[in-house]
């Protein structure tokens, strides 16, 4: 599908809403894609909740990391970093019903994995149980929410000339 547009910042922002409008009249999914789509919001949620956990409760997020949060300015970016970035933005997933929202989520848990999976080569870490456990989850919410994303994107146009 194509959206037409005039030039100009009105022209741009007229193919905005026009790609809105379609996202807002297509058809709801059934089946496989609605259990997609309740995944990419699980995955959400608990991006938002370890966030949440991270503002709340920094100094255990740090401990169960192996961070050292022996500063008031540690603390404080771990609720900032750790805490503050990952609720707004499994939050914000929550609440859009626009895929490009769990499509970040995705993105951040499937960087957040490769991170992890470099860090091994690189920086060789002690692996304990939650280094696995904590990959794993990155892994799964990260697939789960870039699966819902490609299946809402279905409809919408990808492209505007």
């Amino acid at each position: 599908m194509t959206v037409e547009t005039r030039s100009g910042r009105d022209g741009d922002l007229t193919a905005l809403a026009d790609v809105g409008r379609v996202h807002q009249n297509a058809k709801p999914c059934s089946g496989s894609a609605e259990a997609e789509m309740n995944l990419g919001r699980v995955s959400s949620a608990a991006l938002m909740l370890s966030g949440l956990a991270g503002v709340l409760t920094p100094t255990k997020v740090a401990s169960a990391l192996d961070l050292s949060a022996a500063s008031s300015r540690a603390v404080a970016e771990t609720r900032a970093g750790l805490g503050g970035t990952y609720a707004a933005l499994g939050g914000w997933a929550l609440l859009s019903r626009h895929p490009a929202a769990h499509a970040a989520v995705g993105v951040t848990w499937t960087g957040a994995a490769a991170a992890r999976i470099a860090s091994l080569m690189i920086d060789h870490p002690r692996t304990d149980w939650a280094f696995w456990a904590y990959l794993a989850a990155e892994l799964g919410f990260g697939s789960a929410a870039i699966a819902s994303a490609i299946r809402r994107f279905d409809g919408i146009p990808t492209s505007v000339s």
